[in-house]
């Protein structure tokens, strides 16, 4: 049996620095856990969308025209046409994300040829070269935007940084289309990781990008209190 750590590993690696740090220290060599089975057709994973702002050199044309080589573009003029064809794509096994920017325009963008990946992630395994959320973060944010990896450790869900992570779907939409209409540059709209793509990644031992496993339900969450003497 494997294990895989789909929420906490910061608080996991921390655990065990606690407990090598402390080896006389009973306490530390144990730490709650919930343990959940990944075929539970309940879990699910929610889509975790990316707000882009704060860059210094920005121009939607140019990010179009680069686009173009590499996907197929539908243009919309509302939002629920570009989510239907996303989810056209994704029933498809084929890498969809969507684009609003502050012209109005609604845009689904679908990969034409993964083999891209193959150079831009060489050094990873086919199965995280083909993640949706790897391929934005390669190909569009960092070869095209300029916001490779250092710059995307700045991002946040409270805004920030050249990246913020959106959470879900409804309101969470409406909001991050009307930051673009304000202030941001552009938003880019996730289809959801699949359950079955974050354990083929974790069993060759490589870690999901960031913020591409906000998985559904949450468990409940509260404070539990070592005894004090």
């Amino acid at each position: 049996k494997y294990i895989i750590i789909a929420d906490g590993h910061h608080r996991y690696k921390t655990a065990l620095q606690l407990s090598s740090e402390n080896p006389d220290l009973e306490s530390t060599k144990y730490r709650m856990l919930t343990f959940v089975n990944i075929s539970n057709p309940g879990l699910v994973v929610l889509p975790t969308h990316r707000l882009v702002q704060n860059l210094e050199v920005f121009s939607k044309e140019k990010l179009i025209e680069e686009i173009y080589q590499y996907f197929e573009l539908a243009i919309f003029d509302n939002k629920d046409e570009m989510f239907s064809l996303m989810d056209k794509m994704f029933k498809q096994k084929n890498h969809s994300f969507g684009l609003f920017m502050d012209d109005g325009n609604y845009y689904t963008l679908t990969l034409k040829d993964k083999k891209i990946m193959d150079s831009l992630l060489a050094d990873k395994s086919p199965n995280l070269r083909s993640l949706d959320v790897a391929i934005l973060h390669a190909l569009i944010l960092d070869k095209m935007l300029g916001i490779d990896k250092e710059k995307l450790l700045q991002g946040t869900m409270k805004g920030g940084g050249f990246v913020s992570y959106i959470k879900g779907i409804g309101d969470a939409v409406d909001e991050s289309i009307q930051t673009v209409k304000d202030s941001a540059q552009a938003v880019f709209f996730m289809n959801p990781t699949r359950v079955e793509e974050v354990e083929a990644v974790s069993k060759h031992f490589e870690v999901m990008p960031q913020k591409s496993t906000f998985f559904h339900p949450k468990i409940w969450t509260g404070f539990t209190i070592n005894k004090l003497r």
